[in-house]
């Protein structure tokens, strides 16, 4: 089994924690912040690779019958 740790692309609270102080980061966050135009882009990058047919993480050429990286389960918190 192997198992792949990927982290959510940048939201607005990412962006925002970086340029205040906490206590004001706090009290401005977001509880479903959207992503920004730059996480948007950190996860199209990440889905065209996990669809890609060939990946570096690959031991051996995947075979014609499988796309990508052929996951069965995904789970997210």
């Amino acid at each position: 089994m192997k198992l792949f740790l990927i982290r959510h692309a940048q939201s607005t609270n990412n962006y925002l924690a970086e340029q205040i102080k906490l206590e004001e980061y706090m009290a401005q966050r977001s509880p479903e912040p959207p992503l920004t135009d730059l996480g948007h882009r950190q996860a199209q990058l990440v889905a065209d690779h996990l669809a890609s047919d060939t990946y570096p993480e690959s031991e051996q050429e995947s075979s014609e019958d499988q796309c990508g990286y052929g996951f069965t389960r995904l789970y997210c918190s």
